[in-house]
């Protein structure tokens, strides 16, 4: 078979014009791909302005969120602030009721406080707090002020001369005794 033609020119000379055609076609797209590039360029330039303009600092939007609060925000703080002053209360009344108990705790009330305060305490019992407040050290004095504060007071509390004193008697001493136990009353002097 000859070669075909198409009218007057040969196969290169339509390949070549079958280039240049797909050659401006592409031209042309890019043309309208850079010129929408370019449009939403500049629109996004003016939006960023716009925002810039309309900016306002997040001092600026915490003021103004305080100045109208949405009813909603009126009750989360009226519930928060009731949370806040439930906490208080029974964190007051573990610490008055833990120095009501152990009075000698006084001079750490500030401590226990504070770690009662705590919220990484809360579910812990206000006994443990305390001994974890106030130390191993002070635990033990307090227990030995109140170990003698106990003596002190069982001792006042004795009537009567054989209560005052406890005497530990000796082996001839408890002989003796059951001795002069077993004689009639009548030999007792």
């Amino acid at each position: 078979m000859a070669e075909e033609t198409t009218g007057n020119l040969s196969p290169e000379e339509v390949a070549a014009q079958e280039t240049e055609q797909k050659n401006q076609n592409q031209a042309e797209a890019f043309k309208r791909l850079q010129e929408d590039k370019d449009k939403l360029q500049k629109e996004k330039l003016d939006l960023e302005e716009k925002v810039k303009q309309n900016a306002k600092t997040p001092e600026e939007l915490e003021k103004e969120k305080l100045a109208k609060p949405e009813k909603a925000d009126l009750e989360t703080l009226k519930k928060e602030v009731k949370e806040e002053l439930k906490a208080d209360q029974e964190r007051e009344s573990k610490v008055s009721e833990v120095l009501t108990k152990y009075p000698q705790l006084q001079e750490h009330k500030e401590t226990i406080e504070k770690f009662l305060s705590d919220e990484s305490r809360q579910n812990i019992p206000a006994d443990e707090v305390v001994a974890g407040a106030i130390g191993i050290d002070a635990l033990l004095k307090a227990g030995a002020d109140m170990g003698a504060e106990a003596i002190t007071a069982a001792t006042n509390s004795k009537t009567g001369a054989g209560n005052s004193e406890q005497h530990v008697q000796t082996e001839q001493e408890k002989t003796e005794q059951r001795h002069l136990d077993s004689l009639p009353d009548e030999f007792k002097s």
